[in-house]
């Protein structure tokens, strides 16, 4: 499925774009607050491959797409935009009980900003180690300059973001917020010194990196924005709104909300600590493994945010990069066990994402689709997370914890760098080792090793193959170049493509139809014999349709091999710059010792194409199969 059908199903299936309050997403899940939860047809999502999981709560509906989900997201923004065209805009506003996910959709697209510059810092930290460059220097101070930005001006970004999200002036909210840092910036005042704003004493803190104080004084400032442009006639509010504005919100910033925000925020990295010195290495172990789980519940992200302040120098910070360690650990043992199965790449990937701190692919691509590598994923992240909280290890986040949170945490003492290394090959290692020699199986009981046979019938098991001939003439694409990567990561099944030279598509099997897409452009087919193909004319063809495309079956027909299936207008598509990279995929190849192809790197109609082995007793095989 493309993504544009995948778009067109989740709409429709949460009610449609009318149902639809917002959408935001992460690194790996589209995020729905919805205005009727009736309306959603869960049995849809369920039965569909491209969606992962579903995860309700914060009032939300999550589906864990994967690692297309921004163009997916990009997709369905679209739909919603066009669907809004016509209607007059309403004004967000802030939700005690959506404010977790108000928070992800305000502030997400600032993460990848604050993740380049966390990567800046590392580094830096590098070139001072083990290059001659001092921080005195030119090139350090200017790296310096392009890592420390976006951490010093978060302010101004995100009261950007918070006031067009808030249908309000984004330029009035970044004045406002540039006052904070403006007195910062030129009087380097200790944290807590009172300042006299007329007979008033105004406790004064440095708002550099400040999230909830912006959040609160910018929601202020769209509330009595908004009022006065109500009752402000439209010449008069051009000036007055924003001298109003600024004369009653930047002393009130001071006064009021920025302490305000800066004190709900400080309540908690009062709860961390303390949680964190009653007993350290309980903490620790209870942040470190419980972390996937508050990841399954979608409220990472949210904390994460919140806490970007003391996460950037914490003991918080090495503790949560064990959980990212434990992950990664687990997914790279399925890998290994799977490495010539169909999920490989897909593990492999998720492997290294976890790595970099977004475990998210790992979780539901893998480890709990295998409950003893989830497990063992959080075990050994627990007890890595308790000899670095008893060791009392410092380190900085990089926004996300990760492996270079633990790698540069090691370079702050020497004293530390033993726990490090050791916390590394605990919850790497660890998660690696006992989900790799304790799991049955690595995703399902058909991806494991074949089971041993009895003796009595072991000499009558044969390997046989079965060759399906090509549906198509053109060029062979291997499915790792194929230029997406739902198919490319054979998440849909293994095989390959071809880039097609004539314009009819046939049947390689005898059989039914098991699903004719709305468009035209792919067909499913199923074989007396039980395999299950995917054929898809072209990649991103959904919204073509007639007359592109041309069905000659229908769902449900019954097939020969040789049938033609589908024509297809080659020369007007190819015109419209389609790339009709054409994804031929055995859907159900888990179920097979082996699905390879011809090397060959052209192929005519009817030619052998696709083999499919099986270790099967002589008479399991149907006659018709051709022999190995």
């Amino acid at each position: 499925m493309t993504n544009d059908e995948l778009a067109t199903t989740i709409i429709a299936s949460v009610g449609g774009c009318g149902n639809i309050e917002f959408v935001t997403h992460c690194a790996t899940r589209l995020r729905f607050n919805l205005h009727d939860h009736s309306l959603i047809h869960s049995s849809e999502f369920e039965a569909m491959d491209e969606i992962l999981s579903i995860v309700e709560g914060m009032g939300q509906y999550q589906l864990v797409i994967g690692a297309n989900v921004n163009e997916l997201f990009e997709i369905i923004s679209d739909r919603l935009d066009q669907h809004a065209s016509n209607e007059k805009p309403s004004p967000k506003k802030l939700h005690i009980k959506h404010l977790s996910a108000q928070l992800v959709e305000l502030l997400a697209p600032l993460l990848p900003f604050l993740i380049a510059a966390g990567f800046l810092r590392f580094i830096l930290v590098v070139m001072i180690l083990y290059t001659p460059v001092q921080p005195q220097d030119g090139t350090y101070q200017i790296l310096s300059a392009a890592a420390n930005a976006p951490f010093y001006f978060l302010p101004l970004l995100i009261a950007f973001r918070t006031a067009k999200w808030l249908s309000a002036s984004a330029l009035i909210a970044l004045v406002i917020a540039a006052s904070l840092l403006h007195l910062d910036s030129n009087t380097r005042w200790p944290v807590d010194t009172l300042l006299r704003f007329g007979h008033v004493n105004i406790p004064y803190f440095h708002y550099g990196s400040a999230v909830i104080p912006i959040i609160v004084l910018t929601w202020g400032m769209a509330r009595l924005q908004h009022y006065l442009d109500h009752h402000l006639s439209p010449v008069t509010r051009i000036v007055i709104t924003p001298a109003l504005c600024l004369l009653i919100l930047v002393p009130l910033a001071f006064l009021v909300m920025g302490p305000l925000g800066y004190s709900l925020q400080n309540i908690l990295a009062y709860h961390e600590h303390q949680l964190y010195f009653i007993q350290p290495m309980v903490a620790g172990f209870l942040l470190a493994s419980l972390w996937p789980i508050i990841g399954l519940l979608g409220l990472q992200w949210g904390i994460l945010i919140l806490l970007i302040p003391h996460l950037e120098f914490s003991v918080l910070a090495p503790i949560l990069a064990c959980s990212a360690l434990g992950q990664s650990g687990a997914a790279a043992a399925v890998w290994l066990k799977t490495r010539h199965q169909v999920d490989a790449y897909q593990s492999f990937f998720a492997a290294l994402l976890s790595l970099l701190g977004i475990s998210e692919p790992a979780i539901y691509g893998v480890t709990l689709r295998s409950n003893r590598s989830f497990m063992w994923g959080c075990l050994s992240a627990g007890c890595a997370g308790a000899l670095i909280a008893g060791q009392t290890s410092y380190g900085y986040s990089m926004i996300l914890p990760n492996l270079l949170t633990l790698l540069y945490t090691a370079t702050i003492s020497y004293a530390q760098t033993t726990a490090i290394i050791a916390a590394i090959m605990i919850s790497f290692l660890g998660a690696f080792i006992g989900s790799y020699f304790t799991m049955k199986s690595p995703l399902s009981a058909s991806q494991n090793e074949p089971i041993e046979p009895a003796p009595s019938v072991k000499q009558n098991l044969v390997a046989r193959s079965q060759l399906l001939p090509s549906p198509l003439s053109g060029t062979i694409v291997t499915q790792e170049q194929i230029n997406d990567m739902t198919f490319a990561l054979q998440m849909l099944g293994k095989g390959l493509a071809i880039e097609p030279s004539d314009n009819i598509v046939t049947s390689p099997i005898s059989g039914t139809v098991h699903q004719l897409f709305s468009g035209h452009n792919a067909i499913s087919l199923q074989s007396e014999d039980g395999i299950e193909m995917l054929i898809h004319i072209g990649l991103h063809t959904a919204h073509f349709g007639h007359p592109y495309f041309t069905a000659f079956v229908q769902t449900g027909d019954k097939v020969a091999v040789g049938q033609p299936l589908i024509h297809f207008d080659r020369n007007a598509l190819l015109q419209a710059g389609i790339d009709l990279t054409t994804p031929i995929l055995i859907t159900n190849a888990e179920q097979f010792q082996d699905v390879t192809h011809t090397q060959s790197s052209e192929i005519v109609n009817s030619q052998p194409l696709i083999v499919i082995t099986n270790d099967l007793l002589d008479s399991q095989w149907p006659a018709s199969s051709s022999s190995g």
